[in-house]
């Protein structure tokens, strides 16, 4: 095992054979990277929109994304999440996943959360599964909840 080393010369032709073995093909990284084409994966990110005060909009407003308002609506409101700041009133229809009131609405609220704030102010009929009422804001109507 641990013998004498056999001497090989050079100008001496070798009996021994060595069998050779081809190599096997190796796949580039940027060839599988090459060939499999790109996905795109598309991101619906819908910005909040704002309404600021002074604006008057009168028919129907929808939105996939958060709505923001200052102004004053006369009709009806849908989008996931409301917001009605101090200086925004409503005046008609709201139906919504979350509503944060600081302003006035007379009409028809239909939601799942309900935040009303210290300046808030409601009449009409409410439905709702949670409502929150802070001190100092007033309902005044129909509330179903549950």
């Amino acid at each position: 095992m641990f013998g004498k080393k056999k001497e090989l010369k050079l100008d001496e032709p070798s009996t021994q054979q060595v069998p050779v073995v081809a190599p096997s093909p190796v796949i580039a990284q940027s060839t599988i990277a090459a060939s499999v084409e790109p996905v795109i994966v598309e991101q619906n990110i819908v910005e909040p929109s704002v309404l600021s005060k002074g604006v008057v909009i009168k028919g129907v407003i929808e939105s996939p994304g958060a709505l923001h308002f200052q102004c004053h609506i006369e009709g009806e409101v849908n989008a996931p999440q409301i917001t009605v700041g101090r200086h925004g009133n409503i005046k008609g229809r709201v139906d919504c996943d979350s509503l944060t009131l600081d302003g006035f609405i007379d009409g028809t609220i239909v939601c799942t959360e309900l935040k009303a704030g210290n300046t808030a102010h409601l009449e009409g009929s409410i439905k709702c599964a949670t409502l929150n009422l802070a001190l100092g804001g007033s309902i005044n109507g129909k509330i179903d909840i549950g």
